[in-house]
């Protein structure tokens, strides 16, 4: 991950060590595998506070919750975001294929968008930048902001019959 991301100025972003006040994050791994992965990146890589990754022990049971992140099963964490105290969420599914990302005051953004978002600006993510993005695909029941940033950026595109997301 270190050779995807620059860790250095992330770290910086979070911690508001470059003079900015810190971005604070709420991550919530649901109680699935994301947890421990989680809690290392966020918290011991990335210096955001432990209190910023939540329910990160992983459990068979999922801690007696529903692990899909969407905004009935990951409810709690949309209303802790909508005071406005956190600049950033997610929650992750129980085996960390999907995500639910929220904003400031528990803004809500669609996972196809937020891909689309991340492929918008993927020459600010530094593999990317150094390799570049070959191409993007969606699955045919995916939202379609992924196919204007391929448009935009004059990317070929793939719809491909069952989930996910792909930068190629």
């Amino acid at each position: 991950m270190k050779e995807i991301f620059d860790f250095p100025l992330l770290k910086s972003f979070l911690t508001g060590s470059s003079g900015s006040k810190p971005f604070t994050i709420l991550m919530d791994a649901m109680s699935g595998v994301v947890g421990p992965y989680a809690r290392r990146v966020f918290c011991e890589e990335l210096g955001a506070p432990k209190s910023s990754a939540r329910n990160c022990e992983p459990l068979e049971d999922f801690g007696g919750r529903h692990p899909d992140p969407n905004l009935t099963y990951a409810a709690d964490l949309v209303e802790i975001l909508k005071r406005g105290d956190h600049d950033f969420g997610a929650a992750f599914d129980g085996d960390g294929d999907r995500n639910m990302i929220l904003g400031k005051n528990g803004f809500f953004v669609t996972p196809s968008d937020s891909v689309a978002v991340i492929a918008a600006h993927s020459k600010a993510i530094p593999f990317f930048r150094a390799h570049g993005v070959k191409g993007l695909a969606r699955s045919m029941p995916t939202g379609a902001a992924i196919d204007q940033v391929a448009i935009a950026e004059g990317l070929p595109f793939y719809e491909v019959p069952t989930g996910g997301l792909v930068l190629i």
